[in-house]
């Protein structure tokens, strides 16, 4: 339709640890996730307006998760100062630069990173599974390009 626009479906994938069926509030139906307390962990910082997206274990010790909303990053970095731990948030509006970089095979399993730079600040996370870092840049892409976090088409 001329003048209309067109937006994204927002992905509608489960965790591979079930949830199918069960209730969830509105800013969760739909969320890809890994683990459930990581999920719960981010729901109530998800602001008015706000959608989540996904909500991606990481590899390393000093980041728990890394979750993807339809205005930012947030992720929960076990590092920060130290030894306090500490949520943080990157607007989309703020980032510079993604890459997705896949690692390969290695004697745990496919691992894959994703890079983030958001002005002079350079975030790294690694994944277990070799798709995780693609699915987040994507999710990424999707926002910086089209307004909206997108899979390429994936209902």
């Amino acid at each position: 339709m001329p003048g209309r626009r067109w937006w994204p479906t927002p992905i509608r994938l489960q965790s591979r640890f079930g949830m199918k069926g069960s209730p969830m509030p509105d800013h969760q139906h739909g969320v890809d996730f890994d683990q459930k307390t990581q999920l719960d962990q981010v729901a109530p910082w998800i602001l008015d307006g706000e959608r989540l997206y996904a909500v991606y274990d990481c590899k390393s010790a000093a980041t728990g998760f890394i979750a993807i909303t339809s205005k930012r990053l947030i992720f929960y970095d076990k590092a920060f100062m130290r030894k306090r731990k500490a949520l943080t948030s990157v607007p989309f509006s703020k980032i510079t630069s993604v890459s997705s970089v896949d690692e390969g095979r290695s004697l745990f399993g496919a691992t894959s990173e994703l890079v983030v730079k958001a002005g002079p600040d350079t975030y790294k996370f690694e994944f277990r599974g070799g798709t995780k870092a693609q699915r987040a840049y994507q999710l990424i892409m999707g926002a910086l390009l089209w307004g909206e976090p997108s899979l390429g088409g994936a209902s």
